[in-house]
């Protein structure tokens, strides 16, 4: 855990600390790590079977709540970006470190999986309900994003081709 609290240190260092940044420009596509390292230690957790199944319910609520953030400053800096530089080059522009995003969202997927085989119910109908709803849907989400980078990585290579 201390690992984690220092990588959210050092990305809170870099966009708090008074450098002049901009977010269509600065925000770095591989922050989405830290929701990603903390699902992978999240499967870990389940998968050990050393931990109470409220352990692994606040771990996984620390997870979606990263997640969350996140994700929403990810939609956020799309938003900008579109607005900035139009749909081609604010959006669809392939770089390499979006697979990133791919891995950390799958292993989003994983962890919430793994963690309601070893918990399959639990007491907040609201927090069940948002489990449900990623465990129907997540799969596509991620199978989405892989074609989409998928499609974006050749499109880019046919361009560079021409």
């Amino acid at each position: 855990m201390p690992c984690y609290a220092i990588g959210l240190g050092l990305i809170l260092r870099r966009y708090v600390g008074g450098e002049t940044w901009r977010l269509a420009d600065d925000w770095d596509n591989t922050n989405c790590i830290l929701h990603g390292a903390l699902s992978i230690s999240g499967l870990a957790a389940v998968v050990s079977d050393h931990f109470s199944a409220q352990a692994l319910l606040v771990f996984w609520l620390i997870v979606v709540a990263a997640f969350v953030i996140v994700e929403a400053i990810e939609v956020l800096r799309l938003f900008v970006r579109v607005n900035a530089l139009g749909w081609r080059r604010g959006l669809f522009v392939y770089d390499v470190s979006q697979w990133a995003r791919n891995f950390t969202f799958g292993m989003f997927y994983a962890f919430t999986l793994a963690f309601s085989e070893r918990v399959p119910s639990l007491a907040s109908q609201s927090v069940e309900a948002l489990r449900r709803t990623i465990l129907s849907s997540g799969q596509y989400v991620v199978l989405f994003l892989l074609l989409a980078e998928t499609a974006m990585m050749l499109w880019s290579a046919h361009q560079r081709n021409r």
